[in-house]
Formats: structure tokens, sequence, C-alpha cells
């Protein structure tokens, strides 16, 4: 009769996900794994799979909270006021604590290009974001807080390429101030 798994699944999901957060795909090895989840090998085979297996929910579960995030604040009701507060979300985490980034950009960076079934999850990721976008601004629209004639699509993926370029430069050590630059700037640009 197999032993009952003594851990906690979800924390051991959580753990992996900052793992692969921070280090990224490549340089996270199964030992790290195992030592940073607290569970012995066979163990985590048997919960997760393989790394690949493991990586995928893991974003997966990463994409879940941005996802929860990206729908409370980027809706037509919050129009300016959504995009403006999902910007310092995205300044305060990426300027405090370890600069990891962000989960979802750092592996379309990583692993897009060779790994079909990720890129696929990240552009659904990507295009929740965009929608969001494109709801507040319609919001902002309706307003007063934007010009009636201007390109949702277009304005949308300048701000989900904001985001982008603001996790880049996160990594490479850009200050609080100068993402928050950016962000200002954002909202300058489109209002």
């Amino acid at each position: 009769m197999a032993r009952p798994k003594e851990f906690d699944r979800q924390a051991a999901l959580d753990k992996a996900m900052y793992l692969f957060w921070t280090r990224g795909f490549e340089a996270t090895t199964m030992t790290d794994l195992r030592k940073e989840i607290g569970i012995g090998r066979q163990s985590l085979y048997d919960t997760f799979g393989d790394k690949n297996q493991l990586f995928s929910e893991a974003l997966q579960q990463y994409m879940r909270i941005n996802d929860a995030n990206v729908a409370e604040l980027l809706n037509e009701e919050n129009g300016i006021d959504g995009i403006r507060s999902l910007l310092d979300s995205r300044v305060k985490m990426l300027s405090s604590g370890v600069r990891r980034g962000c989960l979802m950009m750092n592996s379309t960076v990583e692993l897009s290009l060779h790994d079909q079934d990720v890129a696929a999850k990240l552009q659904t990721g990507l295009t929740t974001m965009q929608e969001g976008f494109e709801k507040a601004l319609r919001g902002a629209i309706k307003k007063g807080q934007v010009k009636p004639d201007v390109d949702v699509s277009n304005l949308a993926s300048f701000l989900v390429a904001q985001v982008a370029g603001m996790v880049v430069l996160s990594k490479n050590d850009a200050s609080k101030q100068e993402l928050q630059a950016i962000a200002d700037f954002a909202i300058k640009a489109i209002t």
C-alpha cells in the first residue's frame, strides 16, 4: 500500500512557481525543485510528472493570478483609473524585493521560440491583458478620459508593450522611479 502524501500540493506548486519565476525554466533543475519544495524525488515525479509538466502547471497558476488581477483592474467601469492601477501595481511588483520580473514575460522571451505549447499558453495570457486594456480604454472613452477617435486595439498594444518593457528594464535593475516614469508617460500618452 502506498504511503499518503505528506505535503500540501498547492504550497509545493507555489514554491515551484516562485523558483521558476526567479531562475527561469532552463536554470531550474529537478534537484533545485525537490529541495525548494522539500519532498523526495519520487514524490515530486509522482505528483507533478517531469520538469515540463511541473513548469506548465506553475505557469498556469501564475497566469490565473495575473488574469484575476487584470480582470479586477481593467474593465470599462474603471477606465483610466484601472489602467493607472495596473501600471502602478506592476511598478511595485517589479521594483520590490527580488528582481524576478514577470513569469509570463520571462517565459515568453526564454521559451516561446522553441516550445509551442508554452507559446500558446503565453499568447493566451498576453491576449487577456490586451483585451483588458481594450475594455478599460473603451470605458475611458465613454467617460471622456480618452479621445473618442483613438484606435483602441493599437493603444492597448502600446500598453502591453509598456508593461513588457518595464519587465525587461526591471530585470536590468531599473529603479522604481524609472519604472514609475514609464508608467506615468504611458498614461499621458493615451489621454
